[in-house]
């Protein structure tokens, strides 16, 4: 069966730091035909990757005003740890290895910022809004165009790499999805595991075997 690397999150909880995974992802991701390996750090990266099939960045606080030069504001969360250069350096790992891998919100946002893309502060009002898909984005054979999709993020994308290809974008234009465009890397704003009937991470698990 295949194995599916998944980045923690370190936060401090009752004063104590401990490794987590979303419930609502782990609920979703259990069922699938796959073994979830847990990720902290990055110290053992290049032994892990042979071992699993693709990795996942979930959902997250935001990254580092550093990594893309602009200033932080009131709404912005951020790690104590230096959560986005371990982030970054699994990505770098698994891109290497041309493995399948899927960014959720802020995972999306950190393969942007790996491809030295560029994000913006940006607060979106509604929690469910519509998205427009690219007319040929492989989102369209598992989502309808005008879905709604949940919001939950404090950054978004501007300026895309060359080599990333946008999928889906709101009315007023942000980006919502993107593809790499010779590499098994995707990437969705909003979060999937929230989401009823959600068909991105059964078929995001199939490009595993299909790898």
């Amino acid at each position: 069966m295949n194995k599916l690397a998944v980045m923690c999150r370190l936060e401090t909880l009752e004063q104590n730091e401990r490794w987590f995974l979303n419930r609502a992802l782990c609920d979703a991701l259990l069922p699938l035909p796959i073994v979830l390996i847990p990720l902290v750090e990055c110290t053992k990266v290049q032994e892990i990757v042979p071992l699993c099939s693709g990795l996942l960045l979930p959902g997250g606080n935001d990254a580092l005003p550093c990594y893309y030069g602009e200033q932080t504001d009131g709404f912005s969360q951020y790690y104590d740890a230096p959560m986005d250069l371990w982030e970054l350096t699994v990505l770098d790992a698994f891109v290497k290895a041309k493995k399948p891998v899927l960014g959720i919100c802020r995972g999306m946002q950190m393969i942007q910022l790996y491809h030295g893309g560029a994000l913006v502060l940006h607060h979106q009002q509604d929690h469910l809004h519509p998205i427009h898909l690219s007319a040929d984005s492989a989102l369209r054979r598992l989502m309808q165009d005008g879905q709604l999709v949940n919001s939950f993020h404090h950054q978004r994308i501007v300026r895309l790499h060359p080599c990333l290809r946008v999928d889906a974008v709101t009315a007023d234009g942000s980006i919502e999805a993107f593809h790499h465009e010779s590499l098994p890397v995707y990437g969705v704003q909003w979060h999937p595991e929230r989401m009823r009937d959600d068909r991105i991470l059964p078929y995001f698990v199939s490009l595993l075997s299909a790898a």
